[in-house]
Formats: C-alpha cells, sequence, structure tokens
C-alpha cells in the first residue's frame, strides 16, 4: 500500500504520516535530509527525538538503498531528496538535460521503491511538499526545484493507492 502526503511547509506532514503507522510494528523512517549545517542538524536531533524509538531510522539520501526487508516505511521527504540530486557535486547544473536527468532518475528510483511496497502486507508514506499553490520562484535555481518536484509530485500521485494532502494540520483525501 502506497499513501503520498503532501503539503505545504509546517502543514501537519510528517506527524499526519507517523499516526498512518501507529499501528503496525516494524516500522522504518527512511530519512533524506542531508546535514550541512548546525540549523539542519537541530531539525535532524529534533525530528529524531519527536519519534522516539517507535521507527528505525534509515538514511538515504539519494534513495539507492535495498530495501526489500523494510515492512512498513514513512520516507520524510521527496525534496530533500531532489536537493540531494540538484547538489550532489556541490554546485548545481541547472541545465534543461540535467533536469530531465534527475526527473527520469528519481522516477526510476521511485518506481523500484513502491514495487517494493506494492504487496498488501507491506505499507509506504511518502511525504512531499506541494510546490503548485506558491509563486513561481524569480530565481533559476529556485524553479529549476519547482520544476523537477511538480513532475515528481504527479508520478507519486499517479502511483499512490492513496493521496491526502494537509492544509493547517488538516487532512484532506483526495485519492
Amino acid at each position: 500500500m502506497i499513501t503520498l502526503v503532501i503539503g505545504g511547509i509546517r502543514s501537519g506532514k510528517t506527524e499526519f504520516s507517523e499516526n498512518l503507522l501507529k499501528d503496525k510494528k516494524n516500522k522504518h523512517y527512511i530519512a533524506t535530509m542531508f546535514n550541512f549545517d548546525d540549523e539542519t542538524n537541530e531539525r535532524i536531533i529534533n525530528h529524531r527525538k519527536n519519534r522516539g524509538d517507535k521507527f528505525i531510522t534509515l538514511e538515504s539520501l539519494k534513495l539507492e538503498e535495498d530495501f526489500s526487508k523494510v515492512q512498513n516505511a514513512i520516507l520524510d521527504d521527496v525534496g530533500n531528496l531532489i536537493n540531494n540530486l540538484i547538489f550532489e557535486d556541490k554546485e548545481a547544473d541547472l541545465s534543461f538535460e540535467n533536469k530531465y536527468k534527475i526527473i527520469t532518475s528519481l522516477k526510476d528510483k521511485f518506481d523500484r521503491l513502491i514495487q517494493n511496497f506494492k504487496s498488501k502486507e507491506k505499507k509506504l508514506v511518502i511525504v512531499t511538499n506541494e510546490v503548485g499553490l506558491t509563486l513561481v520562484s524569480e530565481y533559476k535555481i529556485g524553479r529549476f526545484f519547482q520544476d523537477i518536484n511538480g513532475e515528481i509530485n504527479k508520478f507519486l500521485a499517479d502511483n499512490s493507492d492513496e493521496v491526502y494532502f494537509m492544509l493547517v494540520g488538516q487532512a484532506v483525501k483526495i485519492k
């Protein structure tokens, strides 16, 4: 079972996602945030503290691991994976070709991940940010990110069994 949880920043996506798995055993939290400064480190510490020992944390900065033995998981979040690929070589290649290379790579990686969790005994919750309800960035890097995130969000929604939109801490089921 694949569930996509989408919404704006600080809309309650993670808490809602964790509640979707509250009755499950053998829960994993696939963390995608690259720890690159003090603020990020504090966010990671806070997330781990909030999860407590209810989840086994797996760090996956590029989604290349084998998750075949994972029964129930939250992947939090898609935006971090995109950033990790954009800045893979420390400097962002904002070319048209690289944008579609990243989109294709992420679709392939998510397809493999989704196929692993398609059985009825497994559950995957994917957390992502909504980028289609905001202004188009005035910066090239922002538009580059929005284009990729928007395409991946559509792909994930198409391939999910359920989709929830988070708005001010409230979940609205849209699929």
